[in-house]
């Protein structure tokens, strides 16, 4: 390990490997936030194409 720069460069992406795990859970946590707090649903469906219903379903 003397004058071996790879433990050095795997600490370094190790840590910043860690940094964006935690900076996506982040990003998810604020985005479940913001959908939550609005009085709308997140999708909404506008038409839908293609789509016959089938003998046992009733209309």
């Amino acid at each position: 390990m003397n004058r071996n720069p790879l433990l050095i460069v795997s600490l370094i992406l190790m840590t910043t490997a860690i940094q964006f795990v935690l900076m996506g859970l982040l990003a998810e946590i604020l985005v479940r936030t913001y959908h939550e707090s609005q009085d709308r649903p997140t999708y909404i469906i506008d038409k839908i194409y293609g789509s016959t219903p089938r003998r046992d379903e009733e209309i």
